[in-house]
Order: C-alpha cells, then structure tokens, then sequence
C-alpha cells in the first residue's frame, strides 16, 4: 500500500517543478546570480561565499535534477572564471544546494512520508522548521569556510569575466520579483498554509510582476 499513499507527496512535488519552472523561465533566478556576482566584484572569496547563499537560498524553494543543471551551467562558469578550482567549484555549488534542501517543505513532505511508512503523519513541517534553519545554516558555514580554506591554498587569477561577461544573454527581472524565491517556505512558517498555497502564489506572483500575464501565450508557455 506504499505508493498508494503518496498521493499528496507527489502533488507537492509537481507543484515545486512548476514554481521551479516558472523561476528559470522569467530570468528570476538567473537576475539574482547576477546581482550576487556584482555584489561580489572581483574578490573571489566573497563572491563564492555570497554565490553559496544565494543558491541555498534558492534551493529552499526547488528541487530536482532540473534546476541543479540550469543553474549549475550558470553557477559553475562563474567560479571558474574567477579562479575557483573546477573540483572545488562543484563541491561548493552541491554543497550549498544540499544546504537549500535541508529547509525545503518538498523534500520535507517526501522524507516523511518515506518515515512514516503508511502509517499517521504527525511531524509536520512546522515541527522541522526550527531545526531545518540551525542545519542550513551549519552546513553552509561549513561550506563556506572549507571553500576558503582550498580556496586560500590554491593561486587564483583575477575576475575580470565577471565584471566583463555577463551572467546569460537575459534581460534582469524586476526587483520586485526577486522575493518570490522564499514565498513557499514563508508561506509554511508565517501563516501555517500548506506549501502548495505558497507555490501558487508565488508562481502567480512572479508572473505578474514579471509582465507574463498580460497576454494568455505569455502565461501557458
């Protein structure tokens, strides 16, 4: 009777690859990698530190094989052309992603149910939260610091693509959007809604503030 319980398991996770959809199709989430590696100019360190946040900030909200690619391929050549070593680039772009899913409600809802093994469900992710934020947190402290440290070892070249070359060929999506990455898991803590609340209104949200509701072709693809 396994699978047959795993109805709202996979509903939360169809709805976590639309909001995750939805994220890289308006740029939202290629605007704030941008954003971070302006932030972080041409020091290597604060730039992977800052680009380590962001991702697990991000993560929080998606998941799947999908967006770690995506992203990766946006990730991954930024801290090569600022002197990060490929091995180390990697660890610290999976690292930090793994960070992100420590306080992800989908992945939360996918555990539990494993957990539970068809019985009641009574931990529920307002129980986790708590202890998911102490194991981001940690574990991206982690990362950063190790990072650093290879980081600090190794000789790096200066960042000159980052201030020269441009994260993708896109246009930046309106600061106003960029919020919406946190919407599902603030959703879940603030206002006791369940995630698929906050999926829709983030997916909605950022649709609208990014101008893709104006027209129905605009929203269906």
């Amino acid at each position: 009777s396994g699978p047959e319980s795993w109805g709202p398991t996979l509903v939360n996770i169809f709805f976590g690859a639309w909001f995750g959809r939805i994220l890289l199709e308006t740029g939202i989430t290629s605007t704030i990698i941008r954003k971070t590696v302006e932030l972080g100019g041409d020091r290597p360190f604060i730039t992977m530190a800052l680009l380590s946040a962001v991702v697990s900030i991000i993560f929080t909200s998606m998941q799947g094989a999908g967006p770690v690619i995506a992203i990766g391929v946006i990730v991954l050549p930024i801290l090569m052309s600022i002197g990060v070593p490929k091995t180390l680039a990697l660890v610290n772009y999976m690292g930090s992603i793994g960070a992100g899913l420590l306080l992800n409600p989908v992945i939360f809802t996918q555990y539990n149910a494993i957990m539970a093994m068809g019985g009641e469900i009574t931990y529920t992710f307002e129980d986790y939260y708590k202890f998911g934020i102490v194991c981001l947190i940690v574990q991206l402290i982690i990362v950063v610091i190790m990072s650093g440290i290879v980081l600090k070892k190794r000789k790096t070249s200066r960042a000159w693509a980052v201030n020269n070359k441009p994260v993708d060929d896109g246009k930046n999506a309106p600061g106003i959007s960029l919020i919406c990455v946190i919407f599902p898991v603030l959703f879940v803590i603030l206002f006791k809604l369940p995630v698929i609340v906050g999926f829709i209104f983030a997916s909605f949200y950022a649709l609208l503030t990014c101008g893709k509701l104006k027209k129905y072709e605009d929203a269906s693809s």
